[in-house]
């Protein structure tokens, strides 16, 4: 009887229950569902450029009470958590919340959810999506663009037409992009005509970066479309490290070249040296040194505190981000106290003053001669040791002087302003210009190297060379299927006449008349000087370390092996400060015998001299 009374007694418990919640007795009758709120409806109200209004109506409140509601949105269809906004919703009469959303971009889908939440369980509504209002101005007009600028930084710009008060954007890595914490109106003009831009230096590599500029005229609001850059992938930076030379018992000479950065933060750069072979910065052999330098593109160092009669081995490196990168390696060996030092590069003279930057040179005999685009002409006596003013260039236009010394006459290229193209001769010994060809009408050319008795020139205006016979005063022109926009540059060796642009390089037989490709330049360049040495041919300076490189044109100097067809590094040309230098030829001759120009300064090289250091090979 006892137990039947503690039933009935459970039962009127349940069944008041029931009474007061509403929730039915039967089956998942105690499942948590049952107690979530029920959302009836989710609609938009007065919809405007700029902002909404979600409604939501309650068909349940899940016998518990409603202690809050959430409205998210976002430009994103999917309405993830990291691409979305939130905003709290407010009561409006037992079961109906409202979320003015504001600060929206005109004619963009937006996408939303509700979340409503009593004191136990919530819910979710279903997505929905809107449209808002298009505030379309003819008068406001956009013009943009986006890059990442070799691992400097990401520019994003923006040409705006039309007036307006006032100019922000909005910038990061969420290419959903709204004006909230990102949003910034310290941007830059940097032209006069309504073109802006904002440069981002503190970046991640290998992530996507999105911009999105506004304007605001009156209360209005004006979005560009979303621009998005991508930066590169994180990877070593590459250096290359200069031939040792002038080495002595205790010292000696070599440098660094930064290839690529593939990344504007080096961390740093400089030299493994020690006693055995491939050092680097983390092994710690008694005898091994790391000695860093100031990070730029290129530079001359000289290692001091070595010991007499001691094979170092040697190799530049530059540490980024992703890792440590190495250049070529290097063995040498120091010389007894007293030896004598090897120089491969000698200081021949300065330059006379009222020399223009782009000067060229040439030999003919015992004389050095100094050309320039202010049309002055200058001799530098080998065996005196003098400079002397010669007469000037003709007042013709050379838009890039050519030189080549042929006996005792030298022959420039020039362009009439009757546009007739050809050879103003100067006459050595008379220190005059004794006459000018002019029968070429319309026939650009440039360069001038001298093979067989016949100065070889490049066309520019139409395919192929052409050939100036000395002797006979005549012209001929070789037809080919190869152009050579400028710029380029023009040498022989052995009977054949090569032109090189850039790193790639073109052969033509003169006996076959056959042109064929041989193996490109180690590093890219126009503007070198040429000289001729002991059946080789050198190229120095007009090259840049890489291509965003803020150095100039370097004193690199490569030899051309014409039988092996192959390229070598050899001895840089020397330096005297450091920074920016510029060494480079203003024009196309062949020097005899290793002189070059560089920073207001005649060099020789002597490659019996450059014999100081072996490349160490890695299989």
């Amino acid at each position: 009887m006892k137990k039947i009374t503690i039933l009935l007694w459970l039962l009127g418990v349940l069944m008041a229950c029931v009474r007061e919640t509403g929730i039915p007795v039967g089956e998942n009758s105690f499942a948590k569902e049952a107690y979530r709120p029920e959302i009836a409806l989710s609609a938009i109200d007065s919809i405007t450029c700029y902002g909404a209004t979600v409604r939501v109506n309650l068909k349940s409140a899940g016998g518990r009470k409603v202690v809050g509601g959430v409205c998210y949105y976002s430009l994103d269809s999917l309405v993830r958590l990291e691409y979305r906004d939130s905003i709290p919703m407010t009561l409006q009469g037992d079961s109906v919340y409202i979320a003015k959303l504001a600060g929206l971009i005109p004619g963009e889908d937006y996408y939303c959810r509700v979340s409503v939440k009593n004191e136990e369980w919530g819910s979710c509504s279903e997505k929905f999506v809107f449209t808002t209002k298009d505030n379309a101005n003819s008068e406001i007009k956009y013009y943009t663009g986006a890059k990442f600028q070799a691992y400097d930084y990401v520019d994003f710009y923006a040409q705006v037409s039309g007036s307006f008060d006032s100019i922000g954007f909005v910038y990061g890595k969420d290419p959903y992009l709204r004006r909230n914490s990102s949003y910034s109106e310290e941007i830059k003009k940097f032209q006069e005509n309504h073109q802006y831009g904002i440069y981002i230096t503190d970046y991640e590599l290998n992530t996507t970066y999105y911009c999105r500029f506004f304007v605001f005229k009156g209360e209005e609001v004006y979005y560009s479309s979303v621009l998005s850059a991508k930066t590169a992938k994180m990877v070593l930076a590459e250096i290359s490290t200069s031939p040792v030379t002038n080495v002595s018992s205790s010292s000696a000479k070599t440098g660094f070249m930064l290839l690529s950065r593939n990344s504007s933060k080096i961390k740093r750069l400089g030299f493994c040296l020690g006693t055995s072979l491939h050092p680097t910065v983390e092994r710690g052999e008694e005898s091994d040194r790391v000695i860093e330098e100031t990070i730029m593109d290129y530079n001359q160092i000289e290692l001091t505190d070595l010991l007499p009669r001691t094979t170092y081995y040697l190799r530049a490196f530059v540490e980024n981000a992703s890792g440590i990168a190495y250049g070529e390696e290097y063995s040498f060996t120091t010389k007894a106290p007293g030896d004598k030092v090897n120089e491969p590069w000698k200081k021949v003279t300065g330059l006379p003053e009222r020399v223009s930057e782009d000067a060229i040179l040439v030999r003919a005999g015992e004389n050095l001669f100094l050309a320039d685009s202010w049309q002055n002409l200058w001799k530098y006596n080998l065996s005196t040791l003098s400079w002397k003013k010669c007469a000037d260039l003709p007042e013709l236009k050379h838009e890039r002087l050519a030189l080549t010394s042929v006996d005792s006459v030298l022959y420039c290229n020039y362009n009439s302003q009757e546009n007739n193209y050809g050879l103003a001769c100067y006459n050595i010994a008379r220190d005059e210009w004794m006459s000018l060809i002019d029968s070429l009408d319309s026939c650009d050319f440039r360069g001038g190297v001298l093979c067989d008795g016949k100065i070889y020139y490049i066309l520019e205006s139409r395919p192929g060379l052409i050939v100036y016979d000395v002797q006979q005063g005549k012209y001929e022109i070789l037809g080919s299927s190869h152009v050579f926009p400028w710029p380029y540059y023009i040498f022989s060796v052995d009977s054949s006449i090569y032109v090189g642009r850039g790193k790639g390089i073109l052969q033509y037989s003169l006996s076959s008349g056959v042109w064929r490709s041989r193996t490109d330049v180690p590093y890219a360049g126009s503007l070198p000087y040429l000289f001729q040495k002991d059946g080789y041919l050198y190229r120095c300076g007009g090259m840049f370390a890489y291509r965003t490189s803020a150095q100039g044109y370097l004193p690199i100097l490569l030899r051309y092996d014409a039988v092996g067809d192959n390229w070598q590094r050899k001895a840089d040309c020397p330096v005297e400060n450091v920074g920016f230098i510029n060494m480079y030829s203003g024009g196309d001759a062949i020097i005899d015998d290793g002189y070059v120009v560089c920073e207001e300064c005649i060099w020789q090289y002597f490659p019996e001299e450059d014999i100081d250091c072996q490349l160490i090979t890695v299989d």
